[in-house]
């Protein structure tokens, strides 16, 4: 009987949808323990993304590890819940308008010194998600707004870098970007 092997790659993509399932089902549920298994799955996300060498990814899964350490002591810093938030709209016009100028300076005169294959898309992914990361620490709602679509385009990106398991998590994720929203929005709610 045939085996069926399972690539290294593989096997981390597959502990990476187990561990980031189980962060996202706590924080959605802002369960304090979420941010350990976001610890966990930036690991394992940071030695896929170095074998195919995103560099923007494997920055973002560095930021990534350290946030869960940072989350984990922005929840449980205080005796009192943290609570739900929002942010005006000028914050989000000012980090959307940085966000896409720091993607062209980066994509055109930085990263294009260090390798050949500069992919635009990576580096927009990694710089918002770097917003949205710290937006979910300090519980503001509209981190999962910026969620489904980072979750869409990093499904693109996934889909071109062959990381067929990691596109459809990040599918999964959409999803999970919506219930996690609608269950913030929820909370915002009562707390006002």
């Amino acid at each position: 009987m045939d085996s069926i092997k399972i690539s290294f790659i593989e096997t981390l993509e597959i502990l990476v949808v187990l561990t980031t399932l189980l962060y996202n089902y706590f924080l959605i549920k802002q369960n304090i323990i979420c941010w350990l298994f976001g610890f966990l799955a930036s690991l394992f996300g940071l030695i896929i993304f170095y074998e195919k060498q995103l560099i923007g990814q494997i920055i973002l899964h560095v930021f990534y590890t350290i946030m869960a350490v940072y989350g984990w002591y922005i929840w449980g810093k205080s005796n009192k819940q943290l609570s739900v938030n929002k942010w005006p709209i000028m914050n989000h016009i000012y980090v959307i308008g940085s966000g896409i100028l720091l993607t062209f300076i980066l994509g055109n005169f930085v990263l294009n010194k260090f390798t050949q294959n500069v992919n635009f898309l990576d580096i927009s992914i990694t710089l918002f998600c770097f917003v949205a990361t710290f937006k979910e620490a300090h519980k503001i709602l509209s981190a999962w707004l910026y969620w489904i679509v980072l979750n869409m385009a990093s499904l693109v990106l996934y889909m071109q870098s062959n990381l067929k398991i990691y596109a459809l998590l990040m599918f999964i994720y959409t999803i999970l970007s919506i219930k996690g929203y609608l269950a913030w929005r929820k909370n915002l709610s009562e707390n006002v």
